[in-house]
C-alpha cells in the first residue's frame, strides 16, 4: 500500500505577492514534520522543504521598502496637488498618477511596515518571500514556533548545538612571592 500523503496546511498570514500581469507569487504551508515555501513566477515553481529539527533561527528584520514607498508616492501627490492649483489642465493631468498614488498610499499605510523574515539552517540562510509585512511574519512565527520547539525538543543533548555546562569554577589569585618583579 502507499505510504499516505503528506497532509499541509497553509500559513493564512503569508499569501505573498500574486500579480497577474507579472504571474508570481508565494506561499508558506505547514506540515508535521517540516515547512515548506513555494516560489512561482510563471511556469517555474521552486520548493524549499525546513525540517523543524534543522531550523536554528527565524530572523526577523524590519526593513525601510515601505517607507520608501510612501515617500515616493507622498512626493507625486505633493507634485500633483501643487500643480493642480494653478490651472484645471494640470487638475486633469495629474489626476491619474495622483490619484493612483494616493490609493498606493493609503493601502501600504493600512498594510504596516515592511519586513525580511529569514529561515536559518546549518547549511543555508533563506527569505520567505511569502511573509512581507511585519505583522504577517509576527502571526506566522507564532503559528510556526510550536512546531520547532516541539521537533527540536526531541533532540538528544549530544544532538544540540549548544549543551548545558557547569559555570568554571574560579581560579584563587596567585600570591606574588618576595622579590619578585611587579607584573
Amino acid at each position: 500500500m502507499p505510504p499516505e500523503p503528506t497532509q499541509y496546511r497553509r500559513v493564512p498570514a503569508a499569501r505573498g505577492i500574486r500579480s497577474f500581469f507579472l504571474r508570481r507569487g508565494n506561499s508558506v504551508w505547514i506540515a508535521d514534520d517540516h515547512l515548506l515555501s513555494v516560489e512561482f513566477r510563471w511556469f517555474l515553481e521552486s520548493y524549499h522543504r525546513f525540517a523543524y529539527r534543522d531550523i536554528q533561527a527565524l530572523l526577523l528584520r524590519k526593513t525601510v521598502t515601505g517607507a520608501i514607498v510612501n515617500v515616493l508616492c507622498g512626493f507625486v501627490v505633493t507634485i500633483w496637488f501643487l500643480a493642480s492649483l494653478g490651472s484645471a489642465e494640470g487638475f486633469a493631468a495629474g489626476l491619474v498618477p495622483g490619484g493612483l498614488c494616493v490609493f498606493v498610499l493609503v493601502a501600504n499605510v493600512l498594510r504596516g511596515p515592511t519586513c525580511d523574515l529569514r529561515i536559518v539552517t546549518a547549511v543555508q540562510s533563506r527569505r520567505l518571500h511569502g511573509l512581507r509585512r511585519l505583522n504577517e511574519a509576527r502571526r506566522a512565527i507564532a503559528e510556526i514556533e510550536p512546531f520547532i520547539l516541539a521537533a527540536q525538543a526531541e533532540l538528544a543533548p549530544a544532538e544540540t548545538l549548544v549543551t548545558e555546562q557547569p559555570a568554571p569554577e574560579p581560579q584563587p589569585a596567585a600570591e606574588p612571592q618576595p622579590g619578585a618583579p611587579a607584573p
